[in-house]
């Protein structure tokens, strides 16, 4: 009889329509993940019967509730249903699944600028896209026109003009030719809570996990020199069984897009919309909390409900230690911004903006000999009254899929 191995550990979700229901009859999706800790916890109390022999007469279930999540190495498209339900937020989609079509005529090129050759329409409308969003061109005949760029923050696209901020096509003007698309999508922090019924196959030994009513409660992401762009997601929710075989039908499969990793594939970190300047950045932390709670109620074994309680963003950065321009900010209590954008070297990637942070803990250090001075910096994410947000995440790149519907 074989005993179960994790390489053998396969992981798939779906979508719930009610909470803590599990969606028969339609296909799931498969999920690339470096590891789990998916658990349902029973309560129980022993009973307070007085017997004259003095033994305990049972033990009852008094509450329960899964818990738990899974570890991920980033890859492009993979994990954006949980970035959605994390954030409880919608992406915003431009064109088909991202991408528009192919700007009408032409596209041409001035420093800060792209000019359609007509109108723009339908999904595809330049006036879909938002102030600060970033996006990626491509499909131009001058290879340095296909890059990322960031719209204006002042100046609103018309359905012919997508102005940029700064000039991101200095020294690649003129024209791209016919075949130039954009890919965008915006997805940030809002209130559409969401559940998921998640599985874990153990197929050497024939015997399957699943979890419903799971509610993504926490994000965690981190970036560290010489490593993998690795992170987490935890959930609240409400029950589970173990038996042979899936209860969520047919399987489609993962995305099979690169890993990223921290060398090559962050392309940049913008504080307070700049590059730091004469220093580099060791390590980088996000984590997003919804503040989950488990609502339980008579009749109900596991979780009835679960709410939210607020969004939460925060997170860490540590650098090597140049001057004081950052630490200051700490000690001032002044207000600035950070943006990370991160792709798999063929440009298909995300940029993570919190839009306001203070730095709410500073730290500069010389630990002993022969060591380099760090600054270890912690961050609180804040509502940001120009976009209305806490954090935004801009994606771009090929065409991205909807994940399986729930009926």
């Amino acid at each position: 009889m074989p005993l179960a191995s994790s390489s053998s550990v396969g992981f798939k979700f779906k979508k719930e329509a009610v909470f803590g229901t599990v969606v028969n009859g339609t296909a799931c999706n498969a999920l690339r993940i470096a590891g789990e800790s998916l658990d349902y916890a029973i309560k129980t109390d022993t009973s307070k019967e007085i017997r004259a022999d003095r033994q305990i007469s049972d033990l009852i279930i008094t509450g329960a509730e899964a818990s738990g999540g899974f570890t991920f190495e980033l890859s492009y498209g993979e994990f954006d249903p949980f970035l959605e339900a994390v954030l409880e937020g919608t992406y915003a989609v431009f064109g088909t699944n991202g991408v528009s079509a192919v700007i009408p005529t032409s596209a041409t090129f001035a420093a800060n600028t792209l000019t359609a050759g007509a109108a723009t329409t339908g999904v595809n409308l330049f006036t879909n896209l938002v102030l600060g969003q970033w996006v990626l061109i491509q499909g131009s005949t001058n290879p340095l026109q296909n890059i990322w760029a960031q719209v204006s923050t002042t100046i609103p696209p018309t359905n012919t003009v997508l102005t940029f901020q700064g000039s991101p096509f200095t020294g690649a003007t003129g024209t791209g030719g016919a075949a130039v698309t954009v890919s965008g999508s915006r997805v940030s922090n809002g209130t559409t809570q969401r559940s998921y019924t998640l599985e874990k196959n153990f197929s050497d030994v024939a015997q399957t996990l699943t979890y419903t009513g799971m509610t993504a409660d926490k994000l965690s992401l981190k970036i560290a020199s010489g490593s993998i762009l690795g992170g987490s997601i935890d959930f609240k929710g409400k029950s589970a069984t173990s038996q042979v075989g899936s209860l969520l039908g047919t399987t489609t499969a993962s995305t099979a897009f690169n890993v990223m990793n921290a060398v090559n594939d962050v392309s940049s970190v913008l504080e307070n919309g700049s590059a730091l300047v004469g220093t580099y950045i060791k390590s980088l932390s996000l984590d997003v909390m919804n503040n989950l709670r488990g609502q339980d109620g008579v009749g109900v074994l596991g979780n009835a409900s679960v709410a939210s309680g607020n969004v939460q963003v925060s997170g860490s950065v540590e650098f090597y230690f140049a001057d004081n321009t950052l630490y200051n900010k700490f000690l001032n209590n002044t207000a600035s911004s950070l943006s990370i954008r991160v792709d798999d070297g063929s440009n298909n990637g995300y940029v993570i903006t919190i839009p306001k942070i203070k730095y709410s803990g500073g730290k500069i250090t010389a630990g002993g000999i022969n060591q380099d001075v760090m600054v270890s910096m912690s961050y609180t994410g804040l509502f940001d009254p120009t976009t209305g947000k806490t954090i935004i995440i801009d994606r771009a790149g090929v065409a991205v899929l909807p994940t399986t519907p729930v009926n």
